[in-house]
């Protein structure tokens, strides 16, 4: 078998940019994009869904926003690493700048909608019947039954968060367009539920005890979470990366461009929000085969994938250890091979609904991995993994101002880019000249670089790059 790429334990390949030899892990804004072989693979329906975005960030946005709310309508599917038996449920973040695209995730939730609205019905079916029984015996009724939705809002409280976990239903989804909304929730006694978040990456109870009200368990969380929001409001939810909740999550970083993008609409964008929504309801069939299942349905990957995932991120954990990166790295590198082993589970479950149909999913005892689902889920968790590694080299320490992400078009990265390590105020000017910056502009932006530590003032009209800037170490 041979992978796009492929692997090996040399900190090169199959894990993106970050661990390629004199490559830095620091710079944000040229944080690698998903490959192009991933969408060429995709289940066709994705595939197309994909297409009605702009290559790039707008793409990869919404395709990490498909994959978790994908991740969160597949119950009774299950996949096995060594550790035991992992549903399909991830937890992402996408990471940008106020305005810089993060939108296209508002699409990806049109996946879920008919989903969502089966659970609703579902639910008031269910409490229209207990009312009527209540109303005839209100004893012999029992409790209402819980409530249940697809899309959990952030500022739920702890409470009534475990209380939606309690309710048997394994299609939870925590959705926050604002990560200030989720960390404001989590800075208040009652919505604290970081150790929520954390136990639902592998399935663990969640318990609570209350004065007067006793302990309070949920067995096994099962919560997908997809959220979005600016550095610094990522730095107020996750303020230390070795906390264990950031490496549960996948993260998807990028700057934006100063540069003004047209409102004309086009002819993409006017089908995508229906399209999606199209396939969304197409979907809920491929759901109601899950739900019916009396059994799990286990996803398998053959021992030439898992060879294939050992390499991958066995390699990049080498490479970790090798370049002394800071030891928050390690726990997002394992984690990463879970990650990679839930995209693989979602793409084949996908797959065998759109290529075979709902019965199948009702029917098979178990789904056998493709290469190409294998080697696209190593790739989204690689690219997520590779994002995370940069954040982290970011993180303040006891500062709300986040990750600093630059626009890859900004004057000062273009000219810190152009010039050597060491330089010259004249060669400052001439380099700056020949991107038509002017004299007095070029010595803003010097003056500017040692502000932001991506220069130091030698003195005598010396200059050095340092911090993002500077040479990677031979």
């Amino acid at each position: 078998m041979s992978y796009t790429n492929g692997a090996a334990r040399n900190g090169s390949g199959a894990y993106g940019s970050l661990w390629a030899p004199g490559q830095r892990p620091d710079r944000l804004e040229h944080a690698p994009p998903f490959p192009t072989t991933v969408y060429a693979t995709l289940p066709a329906p994705l595939r197309l869904a994909a297409g009605h975005f702009a290559a790039g960030a707008e793409r990869d946005v919404f395709l990490t926003g498909a994959l978790t709310v994908l991740s969160g309508m597949m119950p009774k599917v299950q996949a096995y690493n060594i550790d035991g038996a992992y549903a399909p449920h991830l937890l992402s973040i996408v990471v940008a700048p106020a305005s810089a695209g993060k939108g296209a995730l508002r699409y990806a939730r049109g996946f879920g909608y008919s989903t969502q609205k089966f659970i609703e019905a579902e639910y008031e079916r269910e409490h229209s019947a207990w009312l009527e029984d209540s109303a005839v015996d209100k004893k012999g009724a029992g409790p209402p039954p819980p409530p249940r939705m697809l899309f959990i809002p952030a500022d739920a409280s702890a409470s009534a968060l475990k209380g939606a976990l309690a309710s048997g239903s394994t299609s939870n989804i925590l959705w926050a367009s604002e990560l200030d909304t989720l960390s404001k929730t989590m800075g208040q006694d009652w919505g604290d539920y970081s150790d929520i978040l954390r136990c639902a990456f592998h399935h663990e109870d969640a318990s609570s005890l209350r004065v007067g009200q006793g302990t309070f368990t949920v067995a096994k969380v099962y919560l997908a979470a997809c959220l979005s929001g600016t550095p610094a409001q990522l730095a107020r939810l996750v303020r230390d990366p070795e906390n264990g909740l950031f490496s549960r999550f996948g993260y998807y970083v990028f700057a934006g461009e100063r540069k003004y993008r047209s409102q004309r609409p086009t002819m993409e964008s006017r089908e995508r929000p229906g399209y999606v929504l199209r396939i969304g309801a197409e979907w809920l069939e491929g759901y109601r085969a899950l739900l019916a299942r009396e059994r799990p349905l286990e996803v398998v990957m053959e021992d030439r994938h898992w060879d294939f995932h050992d390499d991958t991120f066995g390699g990049a954990l080498d490479a970790v250890v090798d370049q002394d990166r800071p030891l928050a790295t390690d726990s997002t590198v394992k984690r990463a091979g879970v990650i990679a082993l839930r995209v693989t589970t979602i793409l084949t479950t996908y797959r065998a609904f759109t290529e075979c149909g709902p019965g199948h999913l009702y029917t098979s005892k178990s789904l056998t991995a493709t290469d190409e689902d294998v080697e696209a889920g190593v790739r989204v968790a690689s690219t997520w993994m590779d994002h995370a590694a940069r954040l982290i080299t970011h993180f303040p320490s006891g500062a709300d101002v986040g990750p600093k992400i630059r626009a890859k078009n900004s004057k000062l990265d273009r000219l810190l880019s152009a010039l050597p390590a060491e330089f010259s105020t004249g060669e400052a000017v001439v380099t700056g000249s020949s991107l038509d910056m002017a004299e007095r502009t070029v010595k803003r932006h010097l003056a500017r670089g040692v502000e932001e530590g991506d220069l130091l003032d030698a003195g005598h009209g010396r200059w050095k790059k340092t911090g993002a800037y500077a040479p990677a170490e031979a």
